[in-house]
């Protein structure tokens, strides 16, 4: 009789041991995706940095800017951030590992892009207020250069060097 029922749990113990794993499994299935609507991001996601697109320390304001980016063109949200400077207006001027990107903050709106490798040069101009971004010839859009403006002096010159810096590294 105690070798029946040795074999009888033998036999019966491994199938209630799954069963057991299945319910468990499914009850767990089941809390998360109740859970799963009240769950909220404690942070944004973190920026990732240059051509390499490596992580650096949690930056809050980098995070910002990138789901700034990300919510006026969802392709941005991969762009290795380079560099930015930001206006008192508002405006912020951004290099990536390939574009030069100005965003009005406030309104949420893209006011330039331009690939780097399309840039010439670059000329702060005081009496319009903006930076001239002179196109290498197969890229002009029209006669002239293209116009950033900045109106805040000091901005203007930041953006002018981050831009020759990021274009002697190219």
């Amino acid at each position: 009789a105690e070798t029946v029922r040795g074999l009888t749990g033998c036999l019966v113990q491994p199938v209630v041991g799954c069963l057991d794993l299945t319910r468990h499994t499914a009850e767990g299935f089941r809390n998360a995706s109740l859970q799963g609507e009240d769950k909220h991001r404690v942070r944004l996601p973190r920026a990732l940095y240059g051509a390499e697109h490596v992580a650096r320390p949690y930056s809050q304001a980098d995070a910002e800017l990138k789901a700034l980016l990300a919510s006026i063109d969802p392709g941005l949200a991969a762009i290795g951030l380079v560099e930015r400077v930001w206006d008192p207006a508002g405006t912020v001027a951004v290099v990536t590992d390939r574009l030069f990107l100005h965003v009005n903050r406030p309104q949420r709106m893209l006011l330039l892009k331009v690939p780097l490798r399309d840039i010439a040069e670059i000329e702060p101009r005081e009496l319009v207020q903006a930076i001239a971004l002179h196109l290498v010839p197969a890229a002009k859009a029209g006669p002239g250069p293209l116009l950033s403006r900045v109106a805040n002096g000091g901005t203007r010159r930041a953006v002018a060097q981050m831009l020759n810096a990021a274009l002697d590294s190219l």
